[in-house]
Order: C-alpha cells, then structure tokens, then sequence
C-alpha cells in the first residue's frame, strides 16, 4: 500500500480483500486482481463506484469521490475479517450492509486484542483525513508487534529445510493454488450476482414507473369515457 500510495501519480487499488492477496512459494503476502484500481493523476479525488459490497467505503457509498485513504479503509475491515473471522459491516441484504457502513458499526468480540481493536478503529475512520496512511499503519504497535516476530521467525530458520519439509511445501502450493481458484470463481460469481442485483433494481424501477403511467392512461381514459356517455346522454334528452 505505502508503495502503491507514494508512486507519481498515486496508485488505488480500490479492492482489497482476501481473495485478492495471494501467498508466494515463500509465504510472502503479493497484492493481486489491480482490475479496479486507477491512479490519482492531476485530480484529488476520483468518483467510480467500484468495489465489493462489504468492503466499500462510506465515501464511496455516499458518492462524494475518494482518493488513496480508500484502500487504508478497506485494510481495516480486511484486518477485522482476519482477527474476528466474520465481516464487520457485512448485513442480511446490500441495504443493510450499506446501513451498517455508513453509520460504522463495529462491534468487537470480548476478549479481542486491545491493539488490534485500535488499529482497525484508526483505520475504519468515517472522515478519510483521519484515517492512517500505510505509513503510518506500519508504525503502529499491533503490526510493528507481527513484523518482528515474524522477522524472528525467518532468521531462526534460514538453514536448509528438510525433504520432508519441502514435500509438506509443494502439497501445501497445490492446496493453496486450487483454494485460490475457488475463491477466484466464487468472487467472479459474487460480481456477477452484484451486477445482476443493480440491473433487476433499475428494472424493477422502471417497471414501477411504467405501472404509474397505464394507471394514469386507464384513469384518463375512464375519465374521457364517462364525458362521452354524458354528452350522449345529454344530446338524446335533446333530441
């Protein structure tokens, strides 16, 4: 993020998600899937409604244009799926989800790390400007806490693995690779079905509207028919 974010002009990424950070032979974290991203060149804030639904912004929601602090936002509910395990805005349909979003209701599990509590509230900002950069989100003590475990980790075990550790590494690619393929699909059939969500609530919209219209064509119609039956009345006690 920090890298993407200092580039000239500025990268977003605009889709962080689980199924869009991927693990190399090494267990490295590599961002992928930069389908929605764009950069901020020459304006401060760019407008496209884009994302997946439990991760979108309330700036994005709302339609008041986003920049950089978009994709810190949407580390938070990444980092809140990760130490939870369930979505923290996530609702029974879009509209509550969208509910839950724009009035951030986060709601923490007892018993949850103090700090990992406030590195996501810090990140879940409403207003963009308070939120971390990638900066300083590395600098804060819950992930400055796993990066130097992890940097431990790695120097205690940099001799040579063994046969049996590599045969574990290869299985452990191949069930990695064809997780990966199913959580590919599966957000491939998530877009679809979002896709689809938008265009049966314009349909159902304008068949909303056309109803309102033969209701009012019947109505005048009826009315004409009546005057008609009235003049004909009228001219036969004429005649």
């Amino acid at each position: 993020m920090e890298y993407l974010h200092t580039q000239t002009p500025q990268i977003i990424h605009r889709d962080i998600k689980p199924e869009n950070i991927l693990l190399d032979k090494d267990q490295h974290a590599k961002l992928a899937d930069f389908g929605w991203s764009n950069v901020l060149e020459n304006v401060s804030y760019r407008a496209t409604f884009c994302g997946t639904p439990d991760y979108l912004a309330p700036e994005m929601i709302r339609g008041e244009g986003h920049n950089e602090s978009l994709d810190m936002w949407e580390m938070g509910v990444l980092l809140y799926e990760m130490v939870v395990g369930k979505s923290p805005f996530g609702g029974s349909n879009q509209d509550e989800t969208c509910r839950n979003i724009l009035s951030v209701r986060l709601k923490f599990p007892p018993g949850l790390e103090p700090l990992a509590e406030d590195c996501i509230k810090k990140l879940c900002q409403p207003r963009p400007q308070e939120r971390l950069t990638a900066a300083q989100a590395k600098c804060h003590e819950f992930v400055r806490k796993f990066h130097a475990a992890a940097s431990k980790e790695l120097q205690e075990d940099s001799g040579r693995p063994s046969v049996e550790a590599r045969n574990l590494r290869r299985k452990n690619e191949i069930l990695v690779n064809e997780h990966l393929e199913l959580l590919q699909q599966k957000a491939k059939k998530e877009s679809e079905i979002f896709e689809l969500d938008i265009k049966l609530e314009a349909k159902h919209e304008q068949l909303k509207k056309e109803e309102q219209e033969r209701d009012k064509v019947k109505k005048e119609v009826a009315r004409l028919q009546k005057l008609e039956r009235e003049q004909l009345e009228d001219a036969q006690q004429h005649f």
